[in-house]
């Protein structure tokens, strides 16, 4: 299914909430909801076997840390074993980082694959950053994770269109990835998710959890 899929991106801060909010965009025609388990006032392992149960098989995991513009989460202590605790569930895809999960990506990869989860592994830059830059983060996380995602912030229009020509450039390899510039110069990126071959178009629903990003409605629509 070549399709780009729509995520609603939901930050709930607490399991009932996410659980809600997701049922309700999934309801409103979102494919995907990803959990950002990081938003979650309290994450254990019961609370991510539960979320996995009721709305597993359509949602994307997330536990972002706060270094890739998470709100919080666990401790880093207790990062690896939840992350362990998350591959093992059945989520469609589960998000892991290039840089805090680098090292425990192969072993991540092979409980998710048990479970057929596809795992994203995914970079947010937190400035600007020039082709080349974005090119290697890309290949980095695409040697580790099934689909390789990449965020940054869009510093004018013309490197948002640019990034529209390397994510067709993926889609001519058949890579599967997501790659998004952030802000409103960024919105192209977006845009033209479906047109460029991306696995995911990220959409708010309700607030916007990142800058530039497309309602689910607007997603929907473009799409």
């Amino acid at each position: 299914d070549d399709v780009t899929k729509v995520a609603a991106v939901i930050p709930a801060g607490n399991a009932r909430d996410a659980e809600r909010e997701s049922r309700a965009a999934l309801s409103r025609g979102a494919d995907l909801a990803e959990l950002r388990l990081d938003h979650l006032g309290r994450v254990d392992a019961a609370i991510v076997r539960n979320l996995a149960a009721a709305v597993g098989p359509r949602s994307i995991a997330t536990l972002r840390t706060t270094d890739q513009g998470g709100a919080g989460g666990p401790p880093a202590g207790i990062r690896s074993s939840l992350l362990n605790e998350i591959a093992a569930q059945r989520f469609a895809y589960v998000d892991i980082e290039l840089k805090a999960d680098g090292d425990q990506a192969g072993e991540l990869r092979k409980i998710a694959r048990r479970r057929r989860t596809v795992l994203i592994a995914s970079h947010h830059f937190s400035k600007p950053a020039d082709d080349a830059d974005v090119r290697d983060t890309l290949e980095a996380c695409a040697a580790i994770g099934d689909v390789a995602k990449v965020a940054v912030p869009g510093a004018d229009p013309e490197f948002a269109i640019q990034l529209v020509d390397l994510a067709r450039m993926q889609a001519e390899r058949k890579r599967r990835f997501v790659i998004i510039a952030t802000g409103t110069t960024g919105m192209i990126t977006r845009a033209l998710a479906d047109d460029a071959g991306q696995e995911i178009q990220y959409a708010s629903w309700g607030q916007a959890v990142a800058p530039g990003q497309l309602s689910l409605g607007a997603a929907k629509r473009l799409r």
